[in-house]
């Protein structure tokens, strides 16, 4: 139920993902806030994520891939 509070929790999750270095831990953030409303602020650092190959040894998560499409849905982000 946190979305409720999207406003407020925003900035610290856009935040989270550059100072969490569990890559796990990013995956649960990604997938909690995947469906709250004003992402869109948090575009530069989401794109950072993707941008950071190194970071995902087991692959890019489908939870960003998900939520940057939702977001920002340009067919060259998801690499087609």
């Amino acid at each position: 139920m946190a979305d409720r509070f999207a406003d407020e929790l925003i900035p610290a999750v856009r935040a989270r993902p550059a100072a969490e270095p569990q890559t796990q831990e990013v995956e649960r953030l990604l997938e909690a806030v995947i469906g709250w409303d004003g992402l869109e602020v948090a575009l530069p650092e989401l794109r950072r994520l993707r941008e950071s190959a190194e970071r995902w040894p087991r692959g890019e998560p489908a939870e960003l891939r998900r939520l940057l499409n939702r977001l920002d849905p340009d067919p060259h982000l998801d690499g087609t």
